[in-house]
């Protein structure tokens, strides 16, 4: 028994070191580590952001909050307390007490806090941070929410400085991903693409293209405009469904 293992170890070993198999093994290491570094380098920095950027927000979503509850308690008590002034100074006391409470009610509603519940949710949890991340590598930008603190700013100028690079080679590689895939879908079903084209009277059978000129070279050229043309149609269909998705999703037209 302790042979067999032997010979298997010593043929797996023996085949993972064969030249295809460890270029194979090299390149999908290289992908993995790409990959792999952008994930952790988002982690990483969503969670520096969130530490930056959630205490001060904290600190400001709870003033605004006390401000709030503060506030609403001095109206009360102004439209409760003084109802011995004269009608037209207690109509007037009571609109410039309103008005103030308005004002900090549009504040406080502006910063994240329900005026009803006086409850607040903050931007800066870490799904949200994460998020922040990638609009930032990506260089959308949504622009929902930002850095407010001296710190934040600064680390998010070196963050994307060398995190952009970063996310340019991961897309990079991906395109070299779908053009192979590609390629290969194309090499696959050339010759079914070919065949419906010809149906279709798209282009020339190839039995009469040889009988009226075999030294042409259209075929060649057919077959790459049909190339061209497969892939501005996958382009098509990549971009219409995207639209489609959006218009479910967001309710756009």
């Amino acid at each position: 028994m302790a042979g067999i293992l032997q010979n298997v170890f010593s043929k797996g070993i023996y085949t993972l070191k064969a030249p295809e198999n460890v270029s194979k093994i090299k390149t999908l290491v290289n992908h993995s580590a790409l990959y792999f570094g952008l994930i952790v380098y988002t982690a990483i920095g969503a969670k520096i952001f969130q530490l930056l950027e959630l205490p001060t927000e904290l600190d400001r979503l709870e003033t605004h909050q006390a401000l709030l509850v503060t506030k609403r308690v001095l109206l009360m008590r102004t439209l409760t307390n003084q109802t011995n002034m004269e009608r037209d100074d207690y109509e007037q006391f009571v609109d410039s007490a309103l008005s103030s409470y308005e004002l900090t009610c549009s504040s406080a509603s502006s910063a994240g806090v329900d005026i009803v519940s006086k409850e607040f949710s903050y931007n800066w949890d870490y799904i949200q941070s994460c998020f922040f991340s990638l609009t930032i590598l990506t260089t959308i930008g949504y622009g929902n929410f930002a850095t407010e603190t001296f710190g934040g700013r600064l680390f998010c100028l070196f963050f994307g400085i060398i995190g952009i690079p970063l996310m340019l080679s991961v897309l990079a590689d991906v395109g070299g991903l779908m053009a192979g895939g590609l390629e290969l879908a194309w090499e696959s079903n050339r010759k079914r693409v070919i065949m419906v084209a010809e149906k279709l009277h798209i282009i020339k059978k190839r039995e009469e293209e040889d009988e009226n000129c075999p030294s042409s070279s259209s075929g060649g050229l057919e077959s790459s405009i049909l190339t061209f043309v497969g892939t501005l149609g996958i382009l098509g269909i990549f971009f219409a469904s995207g639209a489609l998705l959006f218009t479910i999703w967001e309710d756009w037209t």
